[in-house]
């Protein structure tokens, strides 16, 4: 068993530090384009709606994942 708050901070900083770009923001939808990477669309903090490209997407919201689904 692990704190999740420091847990999930550590493995951010990780990923951060081995290159990848942290977004923050509240997960609206994910689909996928014709070369198969992932566009994650959010919304962020400050209200405005953002979407990126990427190869791999992490989730940890949970057994019951709206990024899973």
């Amino acid at each position: 068993m692990v704190d999740r708050e420091v847990f999930d901070e550590w493995l951010r900083e990780r990923a951060r530090c081995s290159g990848a770009l942290r977004v923050d923001g509240m997960f609206t939808r994910l689909e996928r384009d014709a070369d198969a990477d992932a566009i994650v669309h959010f919304e962020q903090k400050d209200g405005g709606f953002r979407q990126v490209r990427t190869r791999l997407v992490l989730s940890a919201d949970g057994a019951r994942s709206e990024v899973a689904r």
